[in-house]
């Protein structure tokens, strides 16, 4: 096989053969290794970080008869001079850039690879050869190398079905690939801020510390030599099934996260870290077949991650550590203990019975999840039903069993919060009260700070916590991988749970026009209750598909209707959002605020003029009253001419606005039956 066997074509494309894309990185200097389709990972095994092999034809051919990078993704190994400033505006990476160029100086212009269109990029840039790298500049902004990550590039699919693109110099979207004398080269200061100077490989800055006082340190914490809690035990596992995809940084990872749960008081750090060593000597025996040396690169790894976690602040015990255990019991004391946990079939009455929520929806001291479509109104679903906990009123037939507080995390466009409640508002004719918002995500993966949000829900002891999306707070796990998912989940919502005994409702998305939850099916079994949210049209029906212990498939069907908030934008134009009533509530008594029926707030501000004038009223005299034209200053009062005119037209059409010569009236049956065939 030869290099002739894959001539490039220009520009890189979707769906192209990995060979043709191999040989065009190729020809412009670069290092192309297959991935799954619309995947991140995993690269073909022992070709990413430390130790890298060298690929050879012989490695793409054999991939090219792979049906598992059949038409995949591509992953950039980054040259030796090439180093990849991955900037995630999500993770803050674009205010650690501002505050990095403020200080160093402004980067120059490059070349850059990117999936999304909201900032966030890698920028690639040529720097000196020889040096050790850093893995990061901060929140937010990684740092991708020779020896660490590798970038998915162009033409690959983001998992979320987005394309990857280059962009030029001059920031404009190109199909053509650059090579690696084209990148611009990274400005020394920046290149001295980026510098290891020296560390050991990873992310973790070297630490002036010996293997008696590592040994020291790891028989301080909680019961080392017990077996691994369930946290410390799935951090293991995740890092035994990956190691294959790079032994050296899937191990630098797995000892950071193991020795940085045993600082937060987990137990089973020595069997946990022999596991993972185990499996790491069997992983790169190819590599270094001296099981010493091995062992000597994994024992440098725990070194270096016990040494950073000595200059943090220890936490005390997690709830996962044994009270008793930490008391230091004698064995007899432990197990009688133990055995007095035990209940007999009388002793089950002890137990108290769950208590509803809201009857038949969501139950006290539980995890719940609402799924749903997008543009199924799954969050104005949990909005309503958060108003009606708050404000102990009853949810669409269902009771709320208390008044109780309730937290709502809306973690995704929160520029559309104010309209929904405000709209909720005025349908209710009350305020809503008992319901505090915190309008951005908080990580899963940010453990410090989502302590601060357990600590902060325990002090509002609320009855409800939503959690809207699921997607935006588990953001950084991947979300098909049950090992990864369950962990989190586990650590972090339960832990939520347990510290609040409030009802954690997530809000996700469906997976196709299926009823399930998108992603990894441990979540499913762990949860109390799963809620199925699916429109039609102006319909939007709610079933319970999952109730332990009780009967589920309640099916609530309601009818989508289009509130006028209160608010305007920009224009003076109404701002209107989007209720939920009822149908077997509007078959008696039709779409009704404060008792009257209504309809759409700018038909019925026509409709209310034109009923003013006993005579009747021109259209040029309704227009002016009630619209501005495109050259007048928005007005509260008033619509646009254009939605003015747009209204008119569809009463007009529809019998409502009846005309005798220049002047129109309104004819009362027409309108009631607009108003019925509006409704059903």
């Amino acid at each position: 096989m030869t290099d002739e066997a894959y001539r490039p074509r220009a520009t890189v494309g979707p769906n192209m053969f990995y060979p043709h894309v191999w040989a065009m990185y190729k020809e412009q200097g670069w290092t192309a290794l297959p991935l799954p389709k619309r995947a991140k990972q995993p690269p073909p095994s022992g070709f990413t970080g430390h130790g890298a092999r060298r690929l050879e034809l012989t490695d793409v051919d054999k991939w090219i008869h792979d049906k598992a990078y059949e038409f995949g993704n591509v992953a950039l190994r980054m040259p030796e001079n090439v180093i990849g400033i991955d900037v995630d505006v999500y993770n803050g990476g674009d205010k650690t850039l501002a505050e990095l160029e403020a200080r160093l100086g402004k980067l120059p212009k490059t070349w850059s690879s990117t999936s999304k269109d909201d900032g966030s990029r890698i920028m690639y840039f040529r720097v000196e050869t020889g040096k050790r790298w850093k893995g990061d500049l901060g929140a937010g902004i990684d740092i991708i190398q020779s020896t660490h990550r590798y970038a998915v590039a162009p033409p690959s699919k983001h998992p979320n079905g987005n394309l990857y693109k280059w962009r030029n110099k001059q920031g404009r979207t190109t199909g053509r690939i650059p090579s690696r004398n084209e990148l611009a080269i990274l400005p020394q200061d920046w290149q001295d801020e980026a510098d290891r100077k020296g560390a050991s490989s990873g992310d973790m800055p070297p630490q002036d510390i010996t293997d008696a006082e590592t040994l020291a340190w790891l028989n301080e914490r909680p019961q080392p030599d017990a077996y691994p809690c369930g946290m410390m035990e799935g951090a293991f596992q995740i890092a035994k099934e990956n190691l294959h995809v790079s032994g050296h940084d899937v191990a630098k990872d797995a000892t950071w996260k193991l020795v940085n749960l045993a600082r937060e008081g987990h137990r089973g750090i020595n069997r946990a870290l022999s596991e993972v060593e185990s499996a790491f000597v069997k992983t790169v025996k190819e590599r270094r077949p001296d099981e010493e040396e091995a062992r000597d690169e994994f024992a440098k790894l725990v070194t270096s991650a016990v040494g950073k976690a000595r200059t943090m602040d220890e936490l005390p015990p997690c709830f996962c550590i044994d009270a008793d255990d930490l008391a230091a019991e004698s064995d007899d004391e432990k197990l009688a203990a133990f055995e007095a946990e035990f209940l007999t079939t009388d002793d089950l009455d002890q137990i108290e019975p769950p208590k509803y929520l809201i009857k038949g929806q969501l139950t006290k001291n539980t995890t719940a999840r609402l799924n749903g479509a997008p543009g199924s109104n799954k969050s104005i679903i949990a909005l309503d039903m958060a108003a009606c906990v708050g404000a102990g009123l009853d949810w669409k037939g269902h009771k709320v069993r208390e008044q109780g507080k309730v937290v709502y995390l809306y973690a995704e466009g929160r520029e559309g919060l104010p309209r929904r409640v405000r709209a909720w508002e005025k349908f209710h004719n009350r305020k809503m009260t008992g319901v505090v918002f915190l309008p951005r995500p908080v990580l899963i993966a940010n453990k410090a700070e989502w302590r601060r949000l357990i600590a902060v829900c325990e002090k509002i002891k609320p009855a409800l916590i939503v959690l809207d999306t699921q997607s935006r707070i588990f953001a950084g796990i991947v979300e098909n991988d049950n090992a990864e998912m369950g962990l989190a989940f586990e650590e972090a919502i339960e832990k939520l749970r347990r510290a609040t005994e409030a009802c954690v409702l997530l809000i996700h998305h469906s997976t196709g026009e299926t009823e399930k939850g998108r992603g990894a099916s441990v979540i499913t079994g762990a949860l109390n209750t799963e809620i199925f949210v699916e429109r039609e049209g102006d319909v939007v029906t709610v079933k319970n598909t999952k109730e332990k212990d009780e009967a589920d498939s309640t099916v609530v069907k309601m009818k989508r209707l289009i509130i006028d908030s209160g608010l305007v934008d920009e224009d003076g134009d109404a701002l209107t959002s989007v209720v939920l009533q009822l149908l077997s509530e509007m078959e008696k008594t039709g779409y009704t605020l404060n008792g009257e029926k209504q309809l759409p707030v700018h038909e019925q501000t026509v409709v209310n003029f034109v009923r003013e004038s006993e005579s009747g009223v021109r259209f040029s005299e309704a227009k002016r009253a009630l619209s501005y034209t495109p050259q007048e200053r928005p007005q509260a009062s008033k619509f646009s001419e254009s939605a003015f005119k747009r209204h008119w037209s569809k009463l007009k059409k529809a019998g409502v606005l009846k005309q005798a010569g220049a002047f129109y009236s309104v004819d009362e049956e027409a309108l009631a039956s607009y108003v019925e065939g509006m409704l059903f």
